[in-house]
C-alpha cells in the first residue's frame, strides 16, 4: 500500500519531522489556526505555499516545486489528476482522526477517494486512530511507543442533577484558581454557558477573599486574531489567563508550554480520543483531569 498510518502521540515531534523533508510535500492540516502557528509563522517553512479560508491554489502554484499546506476542506477540492500532475511524493495528513469525526462528515468521501487514488505516499498522523485502518484497507500501520513519566490522574464525578453538578464543578475550579493553579476547560456549549461559568466562579472566588477579577480566555474559532489567541498559537503560553476555556478547535495540533500547575476539566461526557488529545496540549504537565456528570436518571 502507498498509505502508511503513523500512530504517535502529542509531543512526538511528527509535524516538525514532516516540516523537513526536503522532497515536494503537501501537509493537511484541520485548522487555520494550526496553518498559521505551525506553517505560517515557522522559519522551517518560509517557503513553503499556504491555503485556507478563501485561498485557494492555482493549477500554477501546484506545478511549481514548493511544498505547500491546506486545510482539509481545500484539500478535499483538488481531484487526482491534479494531485498526481503536482508530483507530490509525500501528501501528510496530520490529525487524521479528525477525517472521521461528524464535523468533518461532508469532506470526508472525497478526501478518502483522493489519498486511495493518487500515487503520492500518504502518511496519516494522529495519536488517536479512529476511523483509518476501516475506510483504508491495507494501509501500513506504525505505532511509536515513548515513555511517558507524567503523573496522570483522572476522576470522574457524579451529580445528582445537572444543577448541583455545575456547583461543584464550579467550586473546585475556584478551589484550584485559589491554590494558585490553572484552568483548561474544554466545552463547545457557547458564549451564555462561558459567562455564566465566569460569574459563579468568582463569586465562589470573593467569598474566599481572593480579591481580583480572575482572567479567562475563550478559545474558539469566532476569537480567532485575538491577543491571547495568538499568545496560545504562537507563543505557546496561555499568558495571563487564569482559565482557558475551549471548543475543539484547540484540540490538536496546539502546544501550550507553561510550566504552570494545570488542572483539566470536563463538564459532559468525552469519547477517550477527545480527552486525550485535550490533555495533551499540556506538554510540560502532569495530567489532572476531572469530569463532572450528572447521574443518569437526571440527564
Amino acid at each position: 500500500s502507498h498509505i502508511t498510518l503513523l500512530e504517535a502521540g502529542a509531543g512526538y515531534g511528527k509535524t516538525e519531522m514532516i516540516k523537513s523533508l526536503k522532497a515536494k510535500t503537501l501537509l493537511i492540516l484541520p485548522f487555520t489556526s494550526t496553518i498559521k502557528a505551525k506553517i505560517e509563522s515557522s522559519e522551517t517553512t518560509s517557503d513553503w505555499l499556504y491555503y485556507y479560508g478563501s485561498k485557494r491554489p492555482t493549477l500554477e502554484d501546484l506545478m511549481s516545486d514548493k511544498s505547500m499546506s491546506m486545510t482539509i476542506d481545500k484539500f478535499s477540492k483538488l481531484n487526482v489528476m491534479e494531485l498526481d500532475a503536482s508530483n507530490f511524493e509525500y501528501i501528510v495528513f496530520d490529525e487524521s482522526h479528525l477525517l472521521f469525526t461528524s464535523s468533518y462528515r461532508p469532506v470526508m468521501a472525497p478526501a478518502i477517494q483522493r489519498l486511495a487514488n493518487c500515487k503520492s505516499k500518504i502518511i496519516m498522523m494522529t495519536g488517536t486512530p479512529v476511523g483509518e485502518l476501516l475506510f483504508l484497507p491495507n494501509i501500513k500501520h506504525i505505532k511509536v511507543i515513548k515513555e511517558d513519566v507524567r503523573e496522570k490522574k483522572f476522576e470522574i464525578h457524579m451529580c445528582p442533577s445537572d444543577t448541583e453538578k455545575i456547583y461543584e464543578l464550579s467550586k473546585s475550579i475556584a478551589d484550584d484558581i485559589f491554590n494558585g493553579k490553572k484552568v483548561l476547560f474544554p466545552t463547545n456549549k457557547g458564549n451564555l454557558y462561558y459567562e455564566q461559568m465566569i460569574g459563579i466562579i468568582q463569586q465562589l472566588l470573593d467569598k474566599k477573599n481572593f480579591n481580583r477579577q480572575i482572567n479567562t480566555f475563550y478559545y474558539k474559532k469566532s476569537n480567532f486574531g485575538d491577543d491571547s489567541m495568538d499568545n496560545i498559537n504562537i507563543e505557546k503560553s496561555i499568558g495571563n489567563n487564569d482559565i482557558i476555556f475551549c471548543t475543539t478547535y484547540l484540540s490538536v495540533g496546539v502546544d501550550i508550554c507553561d510550566k504552570y500547575d494545570f488542572r483539566v476539566y470536563f463538564n459532559e461526557q468525552w469519547i477517550p480520543q477527545d480527552i486525550e488529545q485535550f490533555a495533551n496540549r499540556l506538554r510540560n504537565n502532569n495530567l489532572y483531569i476531572k469530569m463532572y456528570l450528572p447521574k443518569k436518571d437526571n440527564d
